[in-house]
């Protein structure tokens, strides 16, 4: 009995088509990053930083890019920012993650 899954190509939106590049050293692009073109969001953060044993705390503006990558066959939202913080979730935690912002969302602009 074969086990073994069937080979795999890039998804239709991964920008790095790797097909060609390793055909000849790879069965299939399963184990590769994929990478899809990113979006890129405006976004204010909250930035806390420790001065004269106080914690301040100051809004920065910063780009976050938001993506799909997917390895090993699992797809994942990506969204990184330009100051190297990233957060990368399967696509089942990236919906529990947007289904509990939406009260919050609902409260702060009801006030």
């Amino acid at each position: 009995m074969n086990t073994t899954p069937p080979p795999q190509t890039c998804p239709e939106w991964c920008l790095l088509r790797h097909e060609h590049a390793v055909a000849a050293t790879l069965p299939d692009c399963r184990h590769l990053l994929h990478l899809s073109p990113m979006t890129l969001v405006p976004v204010v953060v909250r930035e806390t930083t420790p001065h004269d044993g106080q914690v301040l705390s100051h809004a920065r503006a910063r780009e976050c890019a938001v993506g799909l990558l997917q390895v090993d066959g699992e797809t994942y939202l990506s969204c990184d920012t330009d100051d190297a913080h990233e957060l990368t979730l399967t696509i089942e935690s990236a919906q529990r993650l947007i289904t509990a912002i939406r009260p919050y969302l609902r409260v702060a602009r009801a006030t």
